[in-house]
């Protein structure tokens, strides 16, 4: 029996790729991959140029990557403040464990203080059907 395990592991390790946590970025999309390439591009041009400090080349090499730059940072934060149905869902449905397995994934290991906003209509609503729900 320990071969069988053995052999499982073995191949789990070989087979299965082992990621961090959040190491998948869902806001990474085809145009931060062009964004990314050209600023790769950009950066080569000028460094095989002999890294002028003004021109064209610099001008463009600075303009490629302040806006990867800018869009890498708008897309990240996408993870923060996109609103998603599902932590509301599942703690109107008092679905404990699905809440905090939400709520761990959008806040869990901020260094910053987290900001929750809600409007007003949608609080009441949530109310709403809460107290609908009693």
């Amino acid at each position: 029996m320990w071969f069988h395990v053995q052999s499982v592991v073995n191949a789990a390790n070989l087979y299965v790729p082992q990621r961090k946590k959040n190491y998948y970025k869902f806001w990474w999309d085809e145009e931060m991959k062009l964004l990314k390439e050209k600023s790769i591009k950009s950066n080569k041009l000028w460094r095989d140029a002999g890294k002028p400090r003004k021109g064209p080349i610099f001008d463009s090499r600075q303009k490629c990557r302040s806006l990867y730059r800018k869009r890498l940072r708008d897309h990240s934060n996408d993870n923060i403040t996109i609103y998603t149905n599902a932590l509301p869902e599942s703690l109107l449905q008092k679905n404990g464990p699905t809440f905090w397995k939400c709520w761990r994934s959008k806040f869990e290991n901020r260094n910053s203080s987290v900001q929750v906003r809600i409007d007003d209509i949608q609080f009441r609503n949530v109310h709403i059907t809460h107290q609908e729900k009693k």
